[in-house]
C-alpha cells in the first residue's frame, strides 16, 4: 500500500510521473540483484487500480519505461 499512497498523494503531473518511472526503475534494479520479492511488491503496488487509473500519468511515461514495466510484470 505504500507504493499506491505515495502514488496518489502526488497532485502535480510532472512530479508523479517521474516517481512512476522511478519506481520501475528501482524494481529493474532490484531484478538485476535478484531480490524477486521486492519486484513483485513494486510491481503489485502499481498495479493496483488506483494506480493503473492515473491513465495520463501513464499516457506521459516514456515508450522505453512502458516496456520495461511490461517486463517486469
Amino acid at each position: 500500500g505504500w507504493i499506491t499512497t505515495l502514488m496518489v498523494k502526488v497532485r502535480e503531473m510532472k512530479p508523479r510521473v517521474a516517481l512512476l518511472k522511478r519506481f520501475i526503475d528501482i524494481a529493474a534494479a532490484c531484478l538485476e540483484l535478484n531480490n524477486f520479492n521486492s519486484v513483485v511488491e513494486i510491481v503489485s503496488g502499481l498495479g493496483t487500480t488506483a494506480v493503473r487509473r492515473l491513465t495520463e500519468t501513464w499516457d506521459l511515461l516514456p515508450e522505453e519505461t512502458k516496456d520495461l514495466f511490461a517486463q517486469l510484470k
